[in-house]
C-alpha cells in the first residue's frame, strides 16, 4: 500500500530515518499523517497531503484531515499560529487542494529551505498529474 510518506521516509529525499509501515489492522485514527494510506485521494488531495506530511508538521495537522472523506479543514488549520514557513506550506497545500488560499511563488522560493521547497515542487508535479521525479 502506498503511504503519503513513501518518498520522504522510505528512501526518497534526505528526510528522517525510515518509519515502519503500519500494521494492516491498525486503526487509521492512531496513525500519524506520515503513516496514512493514500487510496482515494485525487491529484489535489495527494498534492496537499504530501505537503502536510512534511516532517515539520509531524503529529500537528492530522486533526484537520478527514482521511475517510478525503477532506481537509484548511480554515480551521489556518486559525492556529504557525511559523512563517509553515504557514506558507499550508497555504501552498490549500492552493493545490482547492485554490481558496494562495501561496506566492516568490515568497515560497525565498522563505522555504531546500527540503521543504522540494516537497512543494513535488506536490505541484503531483497536482499537475506528472507524478514525482519527472
Amino acid at each position: 500500500m502506498k503511504l503519503i510518506s513513501d518518498r520522504y521516509y522510505h528512501g526518497g529525499h534526505s528526510g528522517p530515518a525510515a518509519l515502519e509501515r503500519p500494521d494492516p489492522g491498525t486503526d487509521r485514527k492512531d496513525l500519524s499523517m506520515q503513516e496514512q494510506p493514500t487510496p482515494g485521494w485525487d491529484h489535489q488531495g495527494l498534492a496537499a497531503t504530501l505537503i502536510l506530511a512534511a516532517p515539520i508538521f509531524h503529529g500537528r495537522v492530522e486533526q484537520w484531515i478527514d482521511f475517510g472523506e478525503h477532506e481537509i479543514d484548511f480554515p480551521a488549520m489556518l486559525q492556529v499560529p504557525w511559523s512563517h514557513g509553515e504557514l506558507l506550506m499550508i497555504l501552498a497545500a490549500n492552493d493545490l487542494f482547492n485554490g481558496n488560499e494562495k501561496a506566492g511563488l516568490d515568497e515560497l522560493v525565498s522563505t522555504l529551505d531546500d527540503h521543504n521547497l522540494r516537497i512543494v515542487l513535488d506536490a505541484i508535479a503531483i497536482r499537475r498529474g506528472w507524478g514525482v521525479g519527472r
